[in-house]
Parts: C-alpha cells; sequence; structure tokens
C-alpha cells in the first residue's frame, strides 16, 4: 500500500517566474537561468516548467529572491527589451509542501 505518512514543508521561500512567448522552443533558456544564478550563488530549492516552455518557475529562499530576479533581468536584458522574455516576477512569502510516506 501506498501510504501518505505525513508532511513536510519549508518556510520562508519565494517563487521567482520567467515568462515569454520568446522562450518557447529555444535551446538554452534554462542554462542561462540557472547558470547565472549559480554563478551568483543563489541557491534554488525547487523548478518548475511548463509543457509549452513559456514560464519557468523556481523556488529560493525570500532573502535571496530580489537578487535573482535582478540577476534574471540583467541576463536577458536583450530579450526582456524585445518582448520575447516579458516578465521576471517574484511571489512571496510562499511555503514548500511535500507528502512523505512509504511506497511512494
Amino acid at each position: 500500500e501506498k501510504v501518505v505518512c505525513g508532511f513536510s514543508s519549508v518556510e520562508g521561500m519565494a517563487l521567482v517566474n520567467v515568462e515569454g512567448t520568446g522562450m518557447v522552443g529555444i535551446r538554452g533558456v534554462d542554462k542561462r537561468i540557472f547558470g547565472v544564478l549559480e554563478y551568483h550563488d543563489v541557491n534554488v530549492a525547487l523548478i518548475s516548467q511548463a509543457i509549452s516552455e513559456h514560464s519557468v518557475t523556481f523556488a529560493t529562499s525570500e532573502d535571496q529572491a530580489e537578487l535573482a530576479k535582478s540577476i534574471i533581468e540583467e541576463e536577458f536584458r536583450r530579450e526582456l527589451k524585445l518582448g520575447h522574455v516579458s516578465s521576471v516576477d517574484i511571489r512571496a512569502p510562499v511555503s514548500i509542501i511535500a507528502a512523505v510516506g512509504d511506497g511512494m
């Protein structure tokens, strides 16, 4: 039997969403996002990407969210100017919740 035994949560997090129609089908977008974050020592706890590749969302600590946003805006300043990337937004505070259990 697959049983949820409990839930685990991490508080004090922020979601950063990078969105734009110009990201669809373009190779290397994720590499640029996460490469520049790594270079600036921004820790990423969770990554989610829509199947359409229209947006990439990641979780980082609330205290690193503004830094992450400004780094990405600088990295993609050309794409933002051209409208290929439409926005870099932060949603905070948020918590990450995970189901924990046996046989899952």
